[in-house]
């Protein structure tokens, strides 16, 4: 063989570069596969609902306006009086 003859049968073939393309291009994900990893990851992720739903629940477990009002009351009417306090010192 001359040189030239050498040299060209060196360079892969037009069916081994297709042969190889396809084999790389069949090593990558698919349209499907990247959708569905996307999908899956998204899923693992809480929704709105899931996300609203817990903070009305941390915010239900917070004592309400009304609560604290009511206690403050509760609190002031252990307290004596006004006149509870003048009658007791005039007692005294």
């Amino acid at each position: 063989m001359t040189n030239l003859a050498i040299e060209q049968s060196k360079k892969p073939s037009f069916t081994d570069i297709m042969t190889n393309l396809a084999i790389e291009q069949s090593k990558k994900p698919s349209f499907t596969d990247i959708m569905t990893n996307l999908a899956i990851e998204q899923s693992k992720k809480p929704s709105f609902t899931d996300i609203m739903t817990n903070l009305a629940i941390e915010q239900s477990k917070k004592p309400s306006f009304t609560d604290i009002m009511t206690n403050l009351a509760i609190e002031q009417s252990k307290k004596p009086s006004f006149t509870d306090v003048m009658t007791n010192l005039a007692i005294e």
